[in-house]
């Protein structure tokens, strides 16, 4: 006798047999139901035809590019610290924008001349040129206060003199 198990599975294989052999008419589309990617039906192959190319799918959307690798290797960690950052640097007066040229014992005092771009200047002890004021002249150098950030510099004159 046969159980009420094998009739069910037997129905099922008659029915899927014959979904496979059968070739259906495929439903009516809905207007605006452009969801479903629609295959062209192939082309019957006939003996000594040519090979047609495979069918193609029609309505799919291309993979957008703005997307990434969804298998791309991920680090799980924490970013590192950052690094400390580095104290602030302290601002410096610039090079002396002097040269010096000679200089001129007149009694006590010594006078320094220099060239400032090609202009020549006669240097006294408290003379003020732009932000530098001359604090001292001596016989080997002269000293200059930067005055925006008072700080001193000093232009050597050599051994020549």
């Amino acid at each position: 006798m046969v159980s009420q198990r094998h009739l069910w599975l037997g129905v099922a294989l008659v029915v899927t047999l014959v979904a496979v052999v059968v070739d259906f008419p495929a439903p009516p589309e809905e207007p605006g139901a452009g969801s479903r990617p629609q295959v062209r039906p192939a082309a019957p192959v006939m003996a000594g035809a040519p090979a047609l190319p495979a069918p193609t799918l029609t309505g799919r959307t291309p993979w957008p590019a703005g997307r990434t690798d969804l298998f791309v290797a991920r680090n799980w960690q924490p970013p590192p610290a950052p690094a400390p950052a580095a104290p602030p640097v302290a601002p410096t007066a610039p090079a002396l924008p002097f040269a010096y040229l000679g200089k001129l014992l007149d009694g006590t005092e010594v006078l320094a001349f220099v060239s400032q771009g090609g202009v020549t200047r006669i240097l006294r002890k408290g003379d003020t040129l732009q932000d530098y004021r001359v604090e001292a002249i001596t016989q080997s150098a002269a000293t200059f206060v930067y005055l925006p950030l008072d700080q001193r510099q000093t232009l050597n004159f050599g051994s020549a003199n």
